[in-house]
């Protein structure tokens, strides 16, 4: 989400904005530089040049002047006052003490961790979250679900939150170029695949379906931690239900997730929770029919361009799954729907909605 803002801010000069990162550590960031917009310290030494060594001779030059760390860089702003508005990009408070007066805007995108304790490690986070919640001047909830379990969880007031969706760019340009090897018929999974996201639970319920339907595959794209591996349990279940061979588990760029969308007979999608859904979205600007859970996030943002099932009902999802695959016409219904309803969800209303929270802070303060 935040690259997508710097992107905007950039681009539009919208705002002065500033953030303290020496290295482009994350894919996002990196794709942000590669289309020059260079926003870490890294990127501009040399005047951006790249070359062989270059990260070697950063390191020294780093040591040589005793640069401190992103962290205390953060601090000391803060101390000396220089941010009219702080917006950290998660729940790690280290900067509570130095804040001062100055207005807090934090973005909160689910309550996994209040919900689902034992699908996450620890509970610091949540304390920490509760923590900033509580400071804040401002809230921006990705949706209106996560709203309100906001209100019903931490007991915050309704207005001092503002809902602004997430946008999806995927599917926005022609992927033409590329060229992949895919089953010839196949449904998406796309995303983590553990605990409330409920993938077992669906895979054994489609099982059937593949069963009687010996040319259908299930791609599954990214999953975190065993990115493109199964877990022993997804292994196990894979092989009782004899589709070997017939799951795969694919690590695809930004323009191969597009076309795996694509070319997809429909994206299922059975989390038990979500803060949002962005795979619902990214499937709406890739042409791609959509089955996902009956779940207020997802209800939120997929409306009426989503055939819903319930995630706690193996027949459910199977039988809503196998309608849509048997219906070509309810298929390019939904697609057209999906097109839709997609155009409500664009990082350049996030962005703009995102700035008006903050000129409406300043007015204030």
């Amino acid at each position: 989400m935040f690259s997508e803002l710097f992107r905007y801010y950039h681009q539009r000069n919208a705002l002065e904005w500033d953030i303290r990162l020496h290295y482009p550590d994350n894919t996002y960031i990196r794709q942000l530089q590669e289309d020059g917009i260079r926003i870490s310290d890294y990127s501009r030494f040399f005047g951006g040049v790249a070359f062989r060594g270059k990260g070697r001779i950063y390191s020294l030059y780093r040591k040589m002047l005793s640069r401190s760390s992103e962290r205390a860089e953060t601090l000391r702003s803060l101390t000396k006052g220089q941010c009219q508005i702080f917006h950290p990009t998660y729940f790690d408070d280290y900067f509570l003490e130095e804040l001062g007066s100055t207005p807090l805007v934090l973005t909160v995108y689910d309550m996994v961790h209040e919900l689902f304790p034992d699908a996450v490690t620890g509970n610091h986070v949540s304390k920490k979250k509760q923590r900033l919640v509580e400071r804040a001047s401002k809230i921006i909830a990705i949706s209106e679900s996560t709203k309100n379990d906001l209100i019903r969880l931490f007991n915050i007031d309704g207005n001092k939150i503002e809902v602004i969706y997430l946008g999806s760019a995927l599917g926005l340009k022609s992927t033409a170029s590329i060229r992949m090897n895919k089953p010839e018929k196949y449904m998406l999974f796309v995303g983590q695949r553990e605990g409330y996201k409920n993938f077992l639970r669906m895979l054994r319920a489609v099982a059937p379906l593949m069963s009687s339907w010996r040319s259908l595959h299930l791609v599954c794209i990214g999953g975190g931690a065993t990115q493109n591996n199964f877990s022993k349990e997804e292994q196990r279940v894979i092989f009782d239900c004899n589709l070997a061979g017939r799951v795969s588990c694919q690590i695809a760029t930004e323009d191969e997730l597009a076309e795996w969308y694509r070319d997809a007979l429909c994206l299922v999608y059975p989390s038990i929770y979500e803060g949002f859904g962005i795979p619902l979205v990214e499937a709406f600007g890739c042409g791609c029919p959509v089955v996902a859970s009956d779940v207020a996030a997802l209800r939120e943002v997929g409306d009426e361009a989503v055939e819903y099932f319930d995630p706690l009902s193996e027949e459910s999802i199977r039988d809503v799954v196998a309608n849509v695959l048997a219906s070509p016409s309810k298929r390019a219904d939904l697609v057209a729907e999906g097109r839709h309803r997609g155009d409500y969800f664009s990082w350049e209303r996030a962005a703009v909605q995102t700035i008006q929270v903050y000129k409406a802070i300043v007015r204030q303060s």
